[in-house]
């Protein structure tokens, strides 16, 4: 089975005031620790034009290998749906894997779990249990139940 691994890099970090992706944690800028968690992957990673000098110049010095850069959208779907068309010109792939440049704490094995559960299911998300209390708003607000709520995170599986 063909795995394909987008990552979306193309945030200009409004609500941050930089790109995240390119700050340095441990010496090593936050898009290098997340690659390195999808090698074996072929990866197209998204980066906006204006942002591409940055990203190539941080391939380079971390030796990325089997991927491709891919323009960034206007828009996290736009982004998606460019990173798909790019992974379709070379093969269609038969799963895609989706995540965040910015979410480099992913263990490989999860990475690897959700990859396998694709053979039973067409989509595979991590979750976790929400700490954090949540309401709905309904004509007043009404505090939903922690005990059966749970946090989607990244990344995400889907059979293409």
């Amino acid at each position: 089975m063909r795995t394909v691994a987008i990552i979306l890099a193309a945030g200009m970090g409004a609500r941050y005031g930089a790109p995240k992706q390119f700050v340095s944690v441990h010496n090593k800028p936050i898009l290098a620790h997340t690659v390195k968690k999808f090698d074996g992957f072929t990866k197209f990673i998204t980066v906006q034009s204006e942002l591409m000098p940055i990203a190539e110049g941080i391939a380079k010095e971390h030796d990325f290998d089997d991927f491709d850069f891919v323009a960034g959208g206007s828009s996290r779907q736009e982004s998606v749906k460019n990173a798909l068309e790019a992974a379709c010109k070379y093969q269609t792939p038969d799963n895609v894997v989706i995540t965040d440049a910015n979410r480099p704490l992913i263990s490989r094995e999860n990475i690897q779990k959700g990859v396998w559960l694709l053979e039973g299911c067409d989509c595979v998300v991590s979750v976790c249990k929400a700490t954090n209390t949540v309401c709905q708003f309904n004509d007043g607000y009404k505090v939903l139940p922690r005990a059966t709520m749970y946090e989607l995170l990244m990344p995400q599986f889907f059979k293409f």
